[in-house]
């Protein structure tokens, strides 16, 4: 097993200016990743398409892994704090279909605002680094899924909510890269795709609510 650390920032900016720049390379970087892939970027690309010349990239970001690692993390923890605004305390109390539909809305809203960057993350396939940042993604997704279970289900186990989670996430985020497939082709059949993800996530909450009352019965 490869214990590597991944490569980090040459240093981190202390002025408004340059923290600035690092979101304007940071932007660029997630748009150049997500339009060509990581293999086929450069970071002359990267910096070009954010208007700053090569040596202030390197000045903060000493290769493309680095900036990759950068974009990657940005990302997880923008989705985590939209995943964390959506499942709040109070939203255990939603019925199944309510909270499938709130669960499913902020993901994608959240990823239509990152489009090019989601698109490469749902079809993570093969690729080491981009099936990294899915796995970190939906460690964070099932864990505050299993938080809201806990508050729904308290006679569920841990493990067995935490596990609930993790196949909720998988499979919604599995069907939301073939609703990002299906949209390239035809607008109108992704929201149909769409619908129907909705649908199983609620009925699996469901199907949980049904199993917890049942032990909560005995």
């Amino acid at each position: 097993m490869d214990d590597q650390q991944p490569p980090r920032m040459r240093r981190s900016p202390r002025q408004e200016r340059g923290r600035a720049r690092v979101a304007q390379i940071l932007d660029a970087a997630e748009a150049i990743f997500g339009a060509q892939g990581y293999d086929a970027a450069t970071t002359n690309q990267i910096a070009a398409h954010a208007g700053v010349p090569i040596g202030s990239l390197y000045q903060f970001f000493p290769n493309k892994e680095a900036l990759f690692h950068a974009v990657a993390e940005r990302y997880r923890a923008e989705a985590n704090a939209a995943l964390g605004a959506a499942l709040t305390p109070e939203s255990a109390a939603l019925p199944p279909d309510a909270l499938a539909e709130r669960l499913l809305g902020t993901m994608v809203a959240f990823g239509a605002a990152h489009i090019s960057f989601t698109r490469i993350v749902l079809q993570a396939g093969a690729n080491d680094r981009l099936a990294t940042a899915a796995a970190g993604i939906l460690d964070d997704a099932s864990a505050q899924l299993a938080a809201v279970l806990a508050v729904r289900h308290p006679t569920l186990a841990e493990d067995e909510r935490l596990r609930a989670a993790r196949v909720a996430f998988t499979a919604v985020l599995a069907l939301l890269g073939l609703v990002t497939v299906e949209k390239a082709r035809s607008p109108a059949d992704s929201k149909a795709f769409l619908t129907e993800t909705q649908a199983l996530l609620a009925a699996y909450l469901g199907a949980l609510d049904s199993r917890a009352s049942g032990r909560a019965g005995k």
